[in-house]
């Protein structure tokens, strides 16, 4: 039996290997459902609020041409060759590089038309800060992929950070961004827009996760 969770890890990863945006990947199920699936269908499906339905997980099957978890063979690794996990520290000192990086451009905003390379780092920058609290509450961060929102969570429930009400809505919007690999690629059917302070704010983000790690 197939749970929720292991259909939309299968559906994110697919999407990804297929390097379609969520936008490409709605157009492609309405032609071949004979039906409008919006955008905002997949991206609920993506952040975990929404079921994929029997047709339409069969029609993601055809549109990436993938197997169905079901139809994969499971593949357990015995203990010792299990994957090491990086240590905390070394998620932290490359967030602070792409936060640095991002801070860099800063100055230069005017000559980044659209502005989404220095975006694309800030973004990076508080997604690695946070996974790296994860790995010091003794979380793998890959099980979070690029939902920047529920790695925000996980760090508020498992190391006691608290959040603003700014900074969630800031995460979920990032999670969506991330997701679609929104600042990666040219999609015209999905306008970004960050506000002017957002470096800034990623520097406070990376900074409260280092005082958990005991790095500020």
């Amino acid at each position: 039996m197939i749970d929720e969770q292991q259909l939309r890890e299968w559906f994110i990863e697919a999407m990804k290997k297929s390097g379609i945006s969520q936008s490409e990947m709605s157009r492609r199920l309405s032609a071949h459902l004979n039906r409008v699936f919006h955008v905002t269908y997949v991206n609920r499906i993506v952040m975990g609020q929404r079921q994929i339905g029997g047709d339409e997980l069969l029609a993601i099957r055809d549109i990436l041409s993938v197997a169905l978890p079901s139809e994969q063979p499971s593949e357990v690794k015995p203990p010792e060759e299990e994957d090491e996990l990086p240590e905390p520290a070394s998620f932290l000192r490359l967030a602070r590089s792409y936060a640095a990086a991002a801070r860099y451009l800063e100055p230069h905003q005017a000559q980044l038309k659209p502005r989404y390379p220095m975006w694309y780092l800030a973004s990076h920058a508080i997604e690695l800060s946070l996974k790296a609290v994860c790995l010091a509450v003794g979380q793998n961060p890959r099980k979070y992929g690029h939902d920047i929102m529920k790695a925000a969570r996980a760090v508020a429930r498992l190391a006691h950070v608290e959040w603003t009400d700014d900074d969630l809505d800031r995460f979920h919007f990032m999670s969506s961004v991330a997701s679609d690999h929104a600042l990666r690629y040219v999609d015209t059917n999905y306008r970004v827009n960050f506000s002017d302070e957002l470096v800034e704010w990623t520097f406070s983000v990376v900074d409260r996760c280092a005082k958990k790690l005991g790095k500020g």
